[in-house]
């Protein structure tokens, strides 16, 4: 009897208001943020391992034959699993905690759906020849089985978003738990406008006679910039939760929804300026220059200066540290960008970094909240400190290869190169971040094979 007693007040506490990030939980919903949580830690483990092309051919094996081929196949697939398919797995994983039990059905499918997308994404350069396009923010392979990869994957997460926002209940109760779901309301909004414009882009450009570099340059461009506001809303989310912000319910919700309104009105821009025209391009990047970095600053500020509800553990605590001096040093770097060189990708790194640190720490507080081991020890503690040193100095190098003329996408860009620091801090930068990478996807996966229930 007492046993019994004991099991229902774990089973009330696990479903109170500090479980899974939200109140209403089931176990279905515990089996449908797995799925999540098993692509994206995939795709990460997939991108660690395209990353060593991209590094090693900047120099050591520019003189083998195809090697810019190789280099940018590798890229492609390294830029799409490493940033595509990972943050939006995670922010999948969060909008299923919030998606209402009698849809499951449809839930499930979208995360299956997305998986096996993700898994044609990752083979489709072996099973079939590639012709690499390496355009901003979803890059391209012309290959059928990747495109059927990200058709299938961008299905599943348009299902999955829309299943979130169906299980919308609007509530007068400004409290904690409805802050912490309109960040996915919000989130799941920006992701739907997002692909809206890829099929708004994609609906103007089928009869325009373009290369097919340019024509996915121009598809991906504005759906690709507002994508950008959907990583960092949800990593001001995981700042919050994971650093245990207290703030009145109003303080987040007035951040999410300046995030929100920035991006609301991008499909009515169609109407003004067509897909091909300069004007176009030019709003959604001015959109993103000027709005993408005042919600996180604010989020920023109260993370840093409010009082904590809880004390943070590591390695949780490294890497929102690690998130937070990222972003600040990749928006640093975005002032010195100058022409089209490597100064570029480090801004881009540091800030998409910045995210990917911040869902780690998501990640490490989730795992036991969905029935899994806690990531403890000092390997755990220590891998975020490795990972964002990594990326702090690869971004550093790349910065300064930048300043002496090193190219973007180019394999060997770096030989001419006259700078042995920025050199340096490049590749040892570079293989201690994916020495950090791979390291998180093995405590990950240790934790889940070690699931408590």
């Amino acid at each position: 009897m007492m046993d019994s007693r004991v099991k229902r007040e774990n089973d009330k506490e696990m479903t109170g208001n500090d479980y899974l990030l939200f109140t209403t939980t089931s176990r279905k919903t515990v089996k449908l943020a797995r799925l999540w949580l098993y692509n994206a830690v995939f795709a990460l483990g997939v991108a660690g391992l395209f990353a060593l092309p991209p590094v090693i051919l900047r120099k050591t094996l520019a003189g083998v034959a195809d090697a810019q081929r190789i280099f940018d196949t590798a890229l492609i697939i390294h830029v799409n699993m490493s940033v595509l398919v990972w943050l939006i797995s995670i922010c999948c994983m969060v909008f299923s905690m919030r998606s209402a039990e009698k849809i499951y059905f449809f839930s499930r499918g979208s995360a299956f759906l997305a998986m096996f997308g993700t898994i044609l994404m990752a083979v489709s350069p072996f099973i079939a020849h590639s012709v690499p396009y390496t355009n901003n923010y979803i890059p391209a392979l012309g290959n059928i089985w990747f495109l059927l990869g990200l058709a299938c994957f961008a299905a599943g997460v348009i299902l999955q978003s829309a299943v979130c926002l169906l299980s919308f209940r609007f509530s007068w109760k400004f409290d904690d738990n409805f802050a912490r779901s309109f960040a996915a309301y919000s989130t799941a909004i920006i992701i739907l406008i997002a692909f809206l414009c890829f099929t708004l882009s994609g609906h103007e450009l089928k009869n325009a006679t373009l290369a097919p570099k340019d024509y996915y340059e121009n598809l991906f461009w504005a759906g690709g910039h507002i994508l950008q506001f959907a990583y960092i809303q949800m990593m001001i989310f995981a700042w919050a939760w994971v650093g245990r912000v207290e703030s009145k319910p109003w303080q987040p919700i007035f951040i999410y929804s300046f995030a929100l309104a920035m991006v609301i009105a991008a499909p009515f821009v169609y109407l003004e300026y067509p897909a091909l025209s300069g004007e176009h391009a030019d709003f959604f990047t001015r959109q993103m220059q000027y709005g993408l970095g005042i919600a996180p600053l604010m989020a920023g500020m109260a993370l840093l200066f409010s009082r904590r509800k809880a004390g943070v553990m590591a390695p949780e605590k490294n890497a929102i540290i690690f998130s937070l001096i990222l972003f600040i040093a990749g928006g640093m770097i975005g002032f010195m960008i100058q022409g089209s060189n490597a100064i570029i990708p480090a801004h881009y790194h540091g800030s998409i970094v910045a995210v990917t640190l911040s869902f780690m720490a998501l990640v490490y507080d989730v795992l036991p909240r969905l029935g899994f081991k806690k990531a403890t020890g000092k390997i755990a503690a220590w891998q975020p400190i490795i990972y964002g040193t990594g990326q702090l100095m690869h971004i550093s190098g790349l910065a300064i290869m930048g300043g002496y003329g090193a190219l973007r996408k180019t394999a060997n860009s770096s030989a001419a190169i006259d700078t042995t620091i920025g050199k340096t801090l490049f590749f040892s930068g570079g293989g201690l971040a994916i020495i950090g990478g791979f390291l998180f996807v093995f405590i990950t996966v240790k934790a889940m094979l070690e699931k408590d229930v």
